[in-house]
């Protein structure tokens, strides 16, 4: 294969096994454009939500949209499930962040990966 047709890529975890709501690590974005991101847990009827933010200049967080791929139908600024992987389109943002905005009887873990 070519390498024009090989992608730059890097793999993240913005959430590992946590049990608090935070931020996360926050992925620098710099030329990435696409990214995948898969979100499990423990146990489906504990209570979680993980909100999907990106920043721009300001460093100001903002909601940003992203697709679930198993409905693709369904576009959301965050989700309460688990067992799901949700795509972004993240061109022209500095950083997201895969926030962990509440949580009870449980962990998630968030991970991804973005394509340059």
């Amino acid at each position: 294969m070519s390498d024009m047709y090989r992608f730059e890529y890097e793999d993240i975890v913005f959430q590992d096994a946590v049990t608090a709501t935070a931020n996360g690590t926050a992925l620098s974005v710099g030329g990435k454009r696409d990214l995948t991101v898969e979100i499990t847990g423990a146990t489906a009827t504990a209570t979680r939500t993980v909100s999907f933010y990106g920043t721009g200049a300001s460093g100001t967080l903002i909601a940003i949209q992203g697709v679930n791929y198993a409905t693709i139908t369904a576009v959301a600024t965050s989700t309460a499930g688990i067992g799901e992987i949700w795509g972004f389109d993240i061109t022209g943002l500095h950083q997201v962040y895969m926030a962990v905005t509440a949580i009870s009887g449980d962990t998630v873990s968030v991970t991804g990966r973005a394509i340059a």
